[in-house]
């Protein structure tokens, strides 16, 4: 290999003549200069790399490799060498390559098979479920069995058994000990039982002994060709051996990434685990070679082009003394009180420059094309990032790449990218539970588990595979027929019986609306096609749905295979059949094999129901990873830290470098504390924050990196990454703070991005349509909106659009109105004259039928039906004592009165009065049930709530249907509360005579006003006298015209109330219908 000795080494030694080991500077893209190293120790001839056999850690690095080499090759023919991952060794190649050796052929005949991980995690789950209380479900025992089996594969990677494991525990601790001690047999004592009945390994053992049959085979019978291994740093005893048997070969070599060689001799003795070369220092003990006998493999020259630095020489020494000071080891930290920062160099001289060769000076040059960008939040940070990533392209042949630990922040700037029509995937791959196929399958399941609630509902049948064998259009069509007409609102009942009861009662309804356009046999039609279609779905799922409500325990393997089939034939589309269309695809593929292996592993579980059947396949599915297989962007990448560790690109963007993310949160090991690990010899978790930190000086000691980070993570303050800490403490304590170049460009063009370049105001809607199209009749509660807010009016009766419900509506307060108002009026309908002695058991009978539809909510069971209960009992209370006085002429009574606009028009008042008595003096008494807020008396009298007002004008003039024109002598609210005390009456005061008048005129000349084509329908003419809830404000756009005015083209702030100032006076002058 080329190479190139340290500076200051002496002539290589006898080891190191032997020993072929090399690493790669951390500048240098790794895989790229190995490629070109191993080409140049074989005469750059490509043929005969097909002699060589390279092992690397694993098969994405094997397929980096092969790319690096043919790019070496520039389209040379050539013939690959084999490239060979440990964990990949196949059996059959061992065999052939070992048969001449009969002691290792009969080992490796011996080795059990492996079970699989999916299945060893689920017999786990099964063994832990017999354990009391120690998992409260299936699915937390099946996490827990998967946490299990990763701690088996720790212990067996490192050689370690854990059946003495009481003696680490001291005496003090035994009896705390002792449950973690009956769950650890578990795999101490029954699991190796089990592996023996089965005749099988653990994944890890089998693969353990397999490179130590491959380590020993290379011992005893040297192989012929060279072995090189590269860009190994994994620290187990198997990987150990295997590469101290690689150097052992003839013309054997190990390749190391980022090797630091320049590490004074006093920091590389005292290094801990959360060092960036705390590993390689382990490796070079197990392989017995010495740090100065390693050598450095040259790597390619920045291209001029993509080359920030004027000396990109000086700049890459410099940055790695910068890096080398900021990971600087505890042992020697008393370094950092003698640095200092490097003379200024005159620019014209600065290419030319080489500094004095002082380890205590950091020169300006480390920080040549280093920035440093802050951002105020994860979106800001994507974005700054996603611009990066998109100047990148403006350079031909530059690459990018982004490198961080946070997944969100990286599917942040995967969507971003997307506005310029650039598709770069996220390298980590996608959970199979959140792609297409992952997300129907559990879609499909949580609909049978919910009993068809809406929201499961839809999720599922809203997916697009699902068509149930129409075409998309139809199958879109009814579904959106069925979600208008039956799921927004209050639940149906569960299933598909649910579903076509509340499906009929809304024909039913919609066959009486006074706008219905269909005929009874076409309404008719309607109801039988989506009845229909209803049916066929209930009959594609019914043995899943079945299963699933049963409540009764099932082998798991049932519920998959009813669940497969509900899946597929509600995926059908016309002649396709529903199996061609979910498993196809990288998700669908992946989804396929995943559920044919937990079908063959899902015998080793308990039966369960049908909620722990969705529990569990959620949490498989969440684990398992989908890799994408299609074209990748050819020159910008979004990847792991741990995939960027052996790659490089023109430009380096380290994002999102916080504490928890730069290094990620360190898993402790659930069941031993750290001392116990220490003393078992596993690795310590502080390993993980070393690997991180070599990753970390990695990717910054690429020529042109950017660090980024967000200085607040959701509602919460981050805390930035000791990495960075570290940096920013050298750089200070060398006085270059202020030295590191802060990408605000950046910032700058995300802030112009987000910000409009001139705000318009617009004017408030004043809507005014033609006379044709305005409402000839209104009920009473619309002249209040006239009143308070017009453009509600406009929004209702003119456009006709009605408020949707949500979905799977909770209760609302006009439901416990509605529900309470049924009930008075039946019971009075029910017992006209006299109450019967048991009128509140009559009361609350009744009360239970109208509740009966939302009795099953627990806010209606717990709060509404109690203030019910308190309700009736007043009220029985009342109407016994006032019956004695008052005779009910009538409950929810029609009326109407007509107003003559002139030209032969008439505008028509309708109202539906909740109640009207006659007391003894032959006056009418109008009363209005109220379950909220009591109008005020002032807004009664200035006429913004004028409904019993007006009720009593169409009383005075007998449009009441079945009552007598009459006086009124009392116009009352009684307010059912249900609360303390359970209700109150309150009468409008005031000459009732004089109201009615006003009333009159009022409403006559607002309803002239507003059949004029000039008079606008305003919306909230009067703030202070706004309706409480406003369904159309959104439509208005209030929140753009109600805060700004247009005063030189700028955003003015005014206050609400004095929007309406200029606008002149609403129809009906002051007060209204008054």
């Amino acid at each position: 290999m080329t190479d190139r000795p340290r500076s200051g080494d002496n002539a290589p030694t006898k080891r190191q003549e032997h020993a072929g080991v090399y690493t790669v500077a951390p500048d240098q893209p790794f895989l790229a200069a190995t490629a070109r190293g191993i080409l140049a120790r074989i005469g750059n001839d490509p043929l005969k790399l097909s002699d060589l056999t390279i092992l690397v850690p694993n098969r994405d690095t094997a397929f980096q490799l092969r790319q690096a080499f043919m790019e070496q090759m520039g389209g040379r023919p050539g013939i690959m060498p084999r490239i060979d991952a440990p964990g990949d060794i196949d059996d059959g190649y061992l065999s052939l390559r070992m048969a001449d050796n009969q002691v290792l052929s009969q080992a490796l005949m011996d080795i059990p098979p492996p079970v699989t991980r999916l299945e060893r995690q689920l017999m786990l789950a099964s063994e832990i479920m017999k354990i009391p209380g120690m998992a409260s479900s299936l699915q937390k025992a099946v996490k827990l069995g998967g946490e299990l089996g990763n701690f088996l594969d720790e212990l067996q990677s490192n050689n370690i058994q854990l059946r003495d494991i009481d003696r680490l525990v001291p005496d003090a601790f035994k009896k705390q000990w002792a449950p973690t001690a009956d769950f650890l047999r578990i795999i101490t004592d029954v699991w190796p039982k089990k592996l023996q009945e089965m005749g099988q390994v653990d994944p890890e053992e089998h693969r353990s002994a397999l490179i130590q049959i491959q380590a020993a085979h290379w011992q005893m019978s040297p192989p012929k060709n060279p072995v090189i291994a590269v860009g190994f740093s994994d620290t187990n005893p198997s990987t150990l051996a295997l590469l101290k048997a690689v150097i052992g070969t003839p013309g054997g070599a190990v390749v190391l990434p980022g090797v630091d060689t320049a590490l004074d001799d006093k920091s590389w003795d005292v290094l801990t685990p959360v060092h960036p070369q705390f590993s390689f220092k382990k490796i070079l003990a197990a392989m017995d070679v010495a740090r100065k006998d390693i050598r450095t493999l040259e790597g390619a020259e920045t291209a001029p082009q993509h080359a920030r630095a004027n000396n990109p020489a000086l700049t890459s020494r410099e940055r790695q003394k910068l890096l080398r000071e900021a990971m600087r080891p505890a042992g020697t930290a008393e370094g950092w009180s003698h640095l200092k920062a490097s003379k200024k160099t005159p620019a014209r001289i600065a290419k030319l420059a080489e500094p004095a060769n002082d380890d205590k000076t950091i020169s300006a040059a480390a920080l040549n094309g280093m920035d440093l960008v802050t951002c105020g939040s994860p979106q800001e940070e994507a974005s700054v990032i996603a611009l990066k990533m998109r100047e990148t392209l403006e350079v031909s042949g530059r690459t990018a790449m982004l490198v961080t630990a946070d997944r969100s922040l990286a599917r942040r700037v995967s969507a971003r990218l997307k506005y310029w029509d650039i598709h770069v995937d996220d390298g980590a791959g996608i959970s199979l539970a959140d792609t297409s196929a992952g997300v129907y399958l559990l879609a499909s399941a949580h609909m049978a588990t919910e009993e068809w609630a809406p929201v499961p509902l839809l999720e599922a049948l809203k997916h697009p595979l699902a068509t149930m064998g129409e075409s998309k259009a139809d199958f879109r069509d009814k579904l959106a027929a069925i979600e208008d007409m039956v799921l927004h609102g209050p639940r149906p009942g569960p299933g598909a019986e649910g579903i076509k009861n509340m499906l009929a009662a809304a024909f039913n309804r919609q066959s009486r609306r006074p706008d219905q356009k269909l005929s009874k046999e076409e309404l008719a039609a309607k109801e039988a096609d989506l009845t229909a279609f209803i049916d066929r779905i209930d009959a594609a799922g019914k043995p899943f749905f079945d299963m699933v409500n049963s409540g009764k325990p099932q082998p798991f393997a049932q519920y998959l295979d009813a669940h497969i089939r509900f899946a597929e034939t509600l995926a059908a589309e016309g002649k396709t059949k529903g199996a061609d269309r979910i498993w196809r695809g990288d998700d669908g593929v992946k989804a396929a094999r995943f559920m044919t292996q937990l079908k063959d592993a899902a015998q080793k579980l308990p039966d369960v129901t049908g909620r722990d059947y969705v529990d569990v396949l959620q949490g498989l599915m969440r684990d398992v990873t989908v890799q994408p297989t299609a074209r990748p962007h050819p020159v910008l990448k979004i990847v792991t830290p741990e995939q960027a560790a052996l790659q490089k690109a023109d430009v380096v963007i380290i994002g999102g470098i916080n504490d928890d993310v730069w290094p990620r949160k360190t898993a402790e090991n659930p069941w031993l504390s750290p001392d116990m690990v220490k003393k078992l010899g596993l690795r310590e978790a502080e390993e993980s924050i070393g690997r991180a930190a070599h990753q970390f000086v990695q990717m910054a000691s690429n020529p042109n990196v950017l660090l980024s980070r967000s200085v607040r993570s959701g509602d919460a303050p981050s805390v930035a990454s000791p990495f960075l800490t570290r940096l920013m403490m050298v750089l200070k304590g060398a006085g270059l703070e202020s030295a590191i170049e802060s990408r605000d460009q950046l910032r700058d063009i995300h802030a112009a991005m987000h910000t409009p370049g001139d705000v318009t105001p617009i004017d408030p809607p004043a809507p005014t349509p033609p006379v044709s199209a305005r409402p000839k009749k209104l009920p009473v509660t619309a002249v209040e909106s006239l009143m308070r807010d017009p453009y509600t009016v406009y929004a209702k009766y003119v456009l006709k659009l009605r408020p949707r419900d949500p979905l799977d509506a909770s209760p609302s307060v006009s439901e416990k109105g509605t529900f309470t108002h049924d009930a008075l009026d039946e019971f009075v309908k029910k017992f006209p004259d006299k109450l019967p002695d048991n009128a509140l058991d009559e009361l609350l009978k009744i009360g239970e039928e109208t509740f009966k539809a939302r009795m099953n909510n627990p806010s209606v069971q717990s709060f509404w039906w109690p203030r019910f209960e308190r309700i009736a009992k007043w009220f029985v209370k009342f109407e016994n004592e006032r019956r004695e006085l008052c005779r009910t002429m009538g409950t929810e009574v029609n009326g109407k009165l007509e107003i003559d606009l002139g030209g032969g028009e008439v505008f028509t008042l309708t109202a539906i009065a909740d109640r009207i008595d006659r007391d003894g003096e032959d006056q009418l008494q109008i009363i209005d049930y109220k379950t909220g807020s009591v109008p005020l008396q002032k807004a009664v009298g200035l006429g913004f709530s004028p409904q019993l007002t007006l009720e009593a004008l169409i009383a005075f003039t007998g449009g009441f249907e079945g009552i007598d024109a009459g006086d009124v002598g009392a116009l009352q609210y009684w307010k059912l509360s249900g609360g303390r005390p359970a209700a109150e009456v309150t009468e409008v005061r005031g000459d009732v005579k004089k109201l009615v008048g006003e009333a009159r005129e009022g409403v006559e000349r607002l309803a002239k006003a507003f059949n004029d084509p000039k008079t606008p329908y305003l919306s909230n003419p009067r703030p202070e006298w706004a309706p409480r809830y406003q369904n159309y404000e959104h439509l208005s756009r209030s929140g753009e015209w109600g805060t700004v005015s247009k005063t030189n083209n700028k955003k003015q702030p005014r206050k609400a109330t004095q929007r309406r100032r200029n606008t002149g006076n609403t129809p009906g002058g002051k007060g209204g219908p008054k």
